[in-house]
């Protein structure tokens, strides 16, 4: 029998929708094209903010669009090493350990 995964790529070609995960433990499935990056999208345009000046703050591969899209993305200490590639700046404490709240107030201050 193919693996779960497998299947799930076969399934995907025959209908419009694609997936991403923020654990090994999950699947998330999402209309095609939708995204987190689209969702900023959608709010920056209705507020007319763009882009580049928005931070964005993630640790999972499912971040992985937004932070493509966002003008200063953001790694969680915890943050999956893809993440970290491609992020300006990490964290310096974890999601258990209030890392966003942290790194705003570090940030601001």
């Amino acid at each position: 029998m193919k693996a779960w995964i497998e299947q799930l790529e076969e399934l995907k070609q025959q209908e419009a929708f694609t997936t991403s995960s923020s654990s090994h433990h999950n699947v998330e499935v999402m209309v095609n094209g939708v995204n987190k990056a689209t969702g900023v999208a959608a709010l920056l345009k209705y507020y007319q903010i763009n882009p580049e000046e928005v931070m964005a703050i993630g640790d999972s591969n499912n971040d992985l669009p937004m932070m493509a899209y966002v003008g200063y993305p953001v790694a969680m200490k915890n943050a999956t090493d893809e993440m970290k590639d491609m992020t300006k700046q990490q964290t310096s404490f974890t999601n258990d350990e209030e890392g966003v709240y942290h790194f705003l107030h570090d940030y601001f201050a």
